[in-house]
């Protein structure tokens, strides 16, 4: 099997001992700031892409990925 499919448990461990926090914080302050900048990002017309970067994708490397996965 490949690393991928099978990390170590010294990655699982750091991973969710320090990664999935990290992004937790950072899925809670995107959403934040992206609330922030809703009227900016109306105003500009690029609503869809400023979720994609501040609340999409740290949810998704914090939720969506295998636990030891970068």
């Amino acid at each position: 099997m490949s690393d991928k499919e099978n990390p170590d448990s010294g990655k699982m461990a750091f991973d969710i001992l320090l990664m999935r926090p990290f992004g937790m914080i950072a899925t809670v302050l995107g959403s934040a700031a992206f609330v922030v900048s809703l009227p900016f990002s109306f105003m500009g017309g690029n609503i869809e892409p400023a979720y994609e970067k501040m609340v999409e994708d740290p949810a998704a490397y914090t939720f969506n990925r295998p636990l030891g996965d970068f």
